[in-house]
């Protein structure tokens, strides 16, 4: 892909992340593309960020061998284009919640990873290898954060609804 494809990381995006439509359907035997649309954008550009970070680490690499990665065309304004696709993962997950119907409690998760992404941009340097091989590896902690802010919010969502309609019992 890389030697036909100038955004290599884009085609791994759109591949990994329609797991959220097979995942969704597999588990509730339905596809309801209100929030899974956001979400897959959100894991997208998610993707994006990730494997940029990867891509630096083979700048050198990709030039002599005459392929394609986004750190090629990255490399100019690196933390601008990070800090970029960082905002438009986290809006796309935050549309996925509201639009889910989770309570705002779930935003804890999309701050707390907005947070960590703030972090990895502001450490930033291309030039130094071994820091890219390092964020790259804790890019981990972004996905679980996210998570956990969903999970928070399904959790309340439930939780919500339960004393909904006990309170419609009652009455």
């Amino acid at each position: 892909m890389k030697r036909y494809f100038q955004y290599p990381q884009l085609i791994l995006g759109i591949a990994l992340n329609l797991g959220v439509f097979m995942g969704y359907g597999a588990i509730l035997n339905t596809i309801s593309l209100g929030p899974l649309i956001p979400a897959f954008f959100g894991g997208l550009f998610n993707t994006l960020f990730y494997d940029s970070i990867y891509a630096f680490q083979d700048l050198d690499a990709d030039k002599k061998g005459n392929t394609y990665s986004s750190s090629q065309k990255f490399v100019n304004y690196p933390k601008i284009i990070m800090s970029v696709l960082s905002m438009l993962a986290l809006s796309w997950h935050s549309i996925a919640g509201f639009v889910a119907g989770l309570p705002p409690i779930f935003l804890s998760g999309i701050w707390c990873a907005a947070a960590f992404n703030a972090w990895q941009i502001w450490k930033l340097d291309i030039k130094n290898h071994p820091l890219w091989d390092r964020l790259l590896w804790i890019s981990y902690i972004y996905g679980v954060l996210i998570f956990l802010g969903y999970l928070l919010g399904v959790y309340f969502y439930k939780k919500n609804k339960q004393k909904n309609s006990q309170e419609i019992k009652e009455n």
